[in-house]
């Protein structure tokens, strides 16, 4: 009997400790997401809320869901834009509380913008040290930089059912790196912070408003040095950093033949080897690059995509373009920004670290800059299509 007693008295308490909930339950009606986050230049004209007595230095736009549905039943999205101005973040986090409805929830934060002002002014590890530090945004949430104020990409005329939230629809764009080879693989909180730890130099993808839609357009150079955008890159820059660093994905290559008629690969797998080869103080790089394709697209009159021999040509000129590509971007890397944004000092220091640690903080000036990268790029042609030469 005591036997059946103790195990119905266990059963009560089980039940009760079941009962009782998690202990930091929290009621989704009565609290706010912030899904997305744009940082500009401080502006107090149009600032809605201003902390008193701060300097102001940065516009924070919040894009917050409320998870209430509307009494109508009509299908709304319902969010809401609101701008605070101060001078750092985690003041102006503590200060959304005295005018925003419930706690205020970070972790679901899916994209960060920042303005192309306050990048050339602010330094980013500063700016977004709040954001590093605490546990309030996840690592996986993107950043991104804008063209013109970052608040303005977060706005939207258009709230009828079936629209996407502005911060989820950016996201959608960002996200679009197989698709093409003049995308950048986004940039995530925990890629920036290793970038912006380590000194070193990165590419932030941009975008851009063109007749009023939202596009990706260019990327921001951060540099190691100073932390700050320092210039822009486009897209085939872009092109021939992917190349460089083997960006998974795929995409078109477009390529002219001797007589201008174009033709296009279809790229589906890529790989890059960047080779340091260290002689003395004398340093250089050897960077290969593996990939293959298939002839979607061919405007060359009178040849036969069957013939080994016209694939060949075809298979020369578009390696050429992707050399052309690389060359170009390594000359703006070097000579124009002196910024190394596709990892070769990170090959450096993997390939001779005792050297590394004794040139790091002169590499982009003193030593990549001048410093001599050799090129070398096989291309595959695995597949030509069901079109051969007319008879």
């Amino acid at each position: 009997m005591n036997g059946k007693r103790r195990l119905f008295v266990s059963l009560i308490l089980v039940s009760l400790i079941m009962l009782t909930g998690c202990w930091d339950y929290r009621d989704i009606e009565e609290t706010s997401a912030n899904i997305g986050l744009a940082l500009d230049l401080g502006d107090t004209e149009t600032g809605e809320v201003r902390i008193e007595g701060e300097k102001p230095v940065i516009n924070a736009t919040l894009q917050i869901m409320d998870p209430k549905q509307p009494s109508s039943g009509e299908g709304t999205i319902d969010y809401e834009n609101t701008t605070i101005t101060g001078n750092t973040l985690g003041k102006m986090a503590v200060e959304v509380a005295l005018f925003n409805r419930g706690p205020l929830i970070g972790q679901h934060l899916k994209i960060t913008l920042i303005g192309e002002e306050l990048a050339k002014r602010m330094n980013f590890r500063n700016m977004l040290d709040y954001l590093f530090r605490g546990p309030y945004v996840r690592l996986s949430s993107t950043i991104l930089c804008t063209k013109g104020k970052a608040g303005e990409f977060l706005q939207s005329d258009d709230k009828s059912k079936g629209n996407e939230l502005p911060a989820l629809k950016i996201l959608s764009i960002a996200d679009n790196t197989k698709y093409s080879l003049r995308i950048l693989e986004p940039v995530t909180y925990g890629r920036a912070g290793k970038f912006l730890a380590s000194n070193q130099s990165f590419l932030l993808p941009c975008i851009a408003k063109k007749n009023d839609e939202i596009v990706l357009e260019d990327a921001a150079v951060i540099s190691g040095r100073n932390k700050k955008l320092i210039g822009f890159m486009n897209s085939e820059d872009i092109a021939g950093v992917n190349w460089i660093t083997g960006k998974k994905g795929g995409g078109v290559l477009n390529v002219y033949d001797e007589d201008q008629a174009i033709f296009a690969v279809r790229i589906f797998n890529m790989s890059s080897k960047i080779k340091p080869r260290v002689e003395g103080d004398k340093i250089s790089f050897d960077v290969h690059v593996k990939t293959g394709g298939y002839l979607t697209e061919d405007w060359i009159e009178e040849e036969d995509a069957t013939d080994p021999k016209y694939l060949k040509r075809l298979e020369k000129r578009a390696e050429d373009k992707i050399v052309h590509q690389m060359r170009s971007v390594l000359y703006k890397m070097q000579k124009i920004y002196q910024a190394d944004v596709a990892g070769f000092g990170d090959a450096l220091r993997i390939h001779d670290n005792k050297l590394w640690q004794r040139i790091k903080n002169e590499w982009e000036v003193k030593w990549f800059a001048d410093v001599p990268i050799r090129i070398k790029v096989d291309l595959n042609l695995r597949d030509y299509g069901v079109k051969a030469k007319d008879e």
